[in-house]
């Protein structure tokens, strides 16, 4: 693949440019972590859920396998 230049005229434009690429980079990123976490909530409410439904048959609830 091959790489795209970039020429800049100034300082100014340089630094406009990496703050426009930090910002799309921040906002992936968010979308990424937003998407991670609620897979993560809801895989910890299923466990949870595990839990509590071994623990109220009388199942000692520190030897469930994760």
């Amino acid at each position: 693949m091959e790489r795209e230049h970039i020429y800049f005229r100034g300082q100014a434009d340089a630094l406009a440019y990496l703050n426009k690429v930090g910002a799309f980079k921040m906002e992936q990123w968010l979308k990424t972590l937003r998407s991670d976490m609620h897979r993560l909530k809801e895989y910890l409410h299923i466990k949870q859920s595990k839990i509590c439904r071994k623990a109220a048959h009388g199942v000692d609830y520190l030897h469930i396998k994760w």
